[in-house]
């Protein structure tokens, strides 16, 4: 289970969904330096498409993504997605990776 801690994402685990495990850092925190993807993630969901998943996720912007030029650039919120890793039994995502997701198209 994946919930927005508004300090990133908080990871848990359970086998019973009755007994739950934090994961001891939270998911998306850590702003990353691409334009627009500078603060830490929010509402989250998860897609899996065949043996990959993937966390689309809001950003917030502020500081340097804010845009004057842009009314209510202040209130913008901003989609983004990255590929969920099991890493040594760890959730992560590279935000700084390219995500390349296979909308279903022939």
């Amino acid at each position: 289970m994946i919930t927005d801690a508004w300090q990133g994402l908080g990871v848990y685990r359970s086998s019973d969904l009755v007994h739950w495990t934090v994961q001891p850092e939270n998911l998306l925190l850590v702003p990353r330096s691409k334009p627009s993807d500078r603060t830490e993630g929010h509402h989250c969901d998860v897609i899996v498409s065949g043996d990959r998943a993937f966390i689309y996720y809001f950003t917030h912007q502020k500081g340097a993504d804010l845009d004057p030029k842009l009314p209510h650039s202040a209130d913008r919120t901003v989609l983004q997605v990255a590929e969920l890793q099991n890493v040594n039994g760890t959730l992560t995502a590279d935000r700084d990776k390219p995500a390349y997701v296979d909308l279903g198209g022939k």
